[in-house]
């Protein structure tokens, strides 16, 4: 029972290190010496929290994960926070690809990042059906491609997708 109790700014300082190094400068492989010297530890400290590269970069990308939305009162609404809430994970989008094949940790936590978004436009379409909002529903996995493609300027993104699938002109 001896030593010191961890510093949980360590975890944070790590884990912020290697998201930036993940949506800043687009790396899949974090190198311990480069993520001790951005977050400022030591490459033990790194070490004691983490045996390997892909655990870490598992918890890192467990911290992109969409927030839960509350149910609002039209599609619009909720696509626009369902969007919100993707914001993080969709600066994951130019390397998710190579993060799923990073490792088996890092593959099971961007499987769970995806399939929780999928259940989340899932609730967000069967309200809609439910309201008369929609009168098909639509494809899941394309409309939760086009969703995480609109992270980024989620008002015109959210306009084209709600005139297509309420069958606006």
């Amino acid at each position: 029972m001896g030593g010191r109790p961890r510093d949980p700014a360590i975890d944070k300082a790590v884990i912020a290190a290697v998201v930036e190094m993940l949506t800043h400068d687009g790396v899949v492989s974090v190198p311990i010496e480069a993520v001790a010297e951005r977050a400022g530890v030591a490459k033990t400290a790194i070490y004691r929290r983490w045996r390997t590269g892909d655990a870490l970069l598992a918890d890192a990308v467990a911290t992109f994960g969409p927030r839960p939305t509350s149910p609002g009162g039209s599609l619009r609404q909720e696509l626009l926070d369902l969007l919100t809430s993707l914001r993080l994970l969709g600066r994951l989008l130019p390397v998710l690809s190579l993060l799923e094949r990073s490792g088996p940790a890092t593959a099971a936590r961007v499987a769970a990042l995806v399939e929780d978004a999928r259940g989340m436009l899932r609730e967000t379409l069967s309200r809609a059906l439910a309201r008369g909002e929609l009168h098909r529903y639509p494809c899941e996995e394309t409309l939760l491609r086009l969703v995480l493609a609109g992270v980024g300027e989620p008002e015109a993104a959210l306009d084209l997708l709600v005139d297509g699938l309420c069958g606006r002109p």
